[in-house]
């Protein structure tokens, strides 16, 4: 990686040191310049370390979520639903009493297709990301971090899109990783408009053979 992208890589650290930092960090670049290859490779680096298992939590992992082709705001949240449903899956494996238990303390609606030692392939976990996202810190843990890619490529308009992300930071508190190309955003008018609401820091990645 180029000394100008891992320059990024120490900012985006940083920033992860922010609690509650009130504003999202965009990283931008032409198309094919490497951003999803870059944001890609910093999230990997966030995830290694010690797995805690202990079961009275869960141990949230950065959210990945690219919005390319979307058409509305459900289908952003049934996209983070799918990054989150492996972790708590992995919570769930010890049988209903436990997972029950435990979905009642963060606030999650289960629905159990058998009576007994259910499998957990028999649950059915309606996850809301907001609420969980939302919940008592003793219950989540880990830095909430939430990336979105491909911000340029979602079919809905970009204000719907900026004010979607926003209740994570603002009202949920988390960290939030743009990225896209935005000279390639429809409205730039409406863009230019709404996005200080949103995005504190941006940062333009360089294509890794520049440097050679």
């Amino acid at each position: 990686m180029n000394s100008h992208n891992e320059i990024i890589k120490q900012a985006l650290n940083d920033y992860l040191q922010i609690d509650s930092p009130g504003y999202g960090v965009l990283i931008k670049g032409d198309w094919g310049c490497g951003k999803s290859f870059f944001i890609k490779q910093w999230k990997k680096s966030l995830e290694g370390g010690d797995v805690d298992n202990d079961e009275e939590y869960v141990n949230l992992k950065p959210i990945y979520v690219s919005l390319n082709g979307v058409t509305n705001t459900g289908k952003i949240d049934e996209a983070i639903k799918r990054e989150i449903s492996p972790i708590l899956h992995g919570k769930f494996m010890k049988g209903v009493g436990k997972a029950m238990k435990f979905a009642a303390s963060i606030a999650l609606r289960f629905n159990v297709d058998a009576v007994g030692d259910a499998s957990p392939e028999q649950m059915i976990c309606t996850i809301d990301p907001k609420m969980l996202l939302e919940c008592d810190p003793t219950k989540v843990r880990g830095k909430r971090i939430l990336i979105f890619d491909d911000m340029e490529r979602a079919m809905m308009p970009i204000e719907e899109t900026l004010g979607y992300i926003n209740y994570f930071i603002e009202q949920v508190g988390c960290s939030v990783i743009i990225v896209g190309d935005d000279r390639n955003i429809g409205k730039q008018a409406d863009y230019k408009r709404i996005k200080e609401k949103t995005i504190g820091h941006e940062y333009r990645i360089e294509t890794e053979t520049e440097e050679a």
